[in-house]
């Protein structure tokens, strides 16, 4: 299966993005989120949130997800 091609450029650089990503997530694994971020414009200026022992569902199923995950994303929403 190939997904279909996006031109990341066009994300204006102004959007507010954050990456969260996990090293176990076969639908987004660290490779792949090093290709897509090298597509992005501003890369460096994502923060970027990595986490080691998550897979793909963790981040809405994990039992230590408020610990591990929603607080970046809330402190990064209320920058």
């Amino acid at each position: 299966f190939r997904p279909p091609t996006y031109d990341l450029r066009k994300i204006p650089s102004s959007r507010k993005m954050m990456l969260i990503y996990g090293a176990k997530d076969g639908l987004a694994d660290p490779m792949d989120v090093a290709s897509m971020l090298s597509l992005l414009p501003d890369s460096d200026s994502y923060p970027i949130k990595f986490v080691p022992q998550y897979a793909h569902m963790d981040f809405v199923l994990g039992t230590n997800a408020d610990e591990m995950i929603y607080g970046h994303i809330i402190e990064f929403l209320t920058i």
